[in-house]
């Protein structure tokens, strides 16, 4: 029962990686798709990992 298996797992995965490089495309990590991105500041920090301001609703308590 084992020998009917292995040749029919072989040619399984033959087709699977065939199909699988066949649907490949190019790349989505191309200088083109990230051109309309530019580089900001994320978050409080500063480069030294410090915070720089800390702003307060004047009418909130909370």
């Amino acid at each position: 029962m084992k020998n009917r298996k292995t040749p029919f797992n072989i040619i399984l995965t033959v087709a699977l990686l065939v199909t699988t490089l066949a649907a490949q495309t190019k790349s989505v990590w191309t200088d083109e798709n990230f051109s309309g991105l530019k580089l900001r500041g994320v978050g409080p920090a500063l480069m030294a990992g410090r915070i720089a301001d800390i702003a307060i609703h004047p009418h909130d308590d909370n």
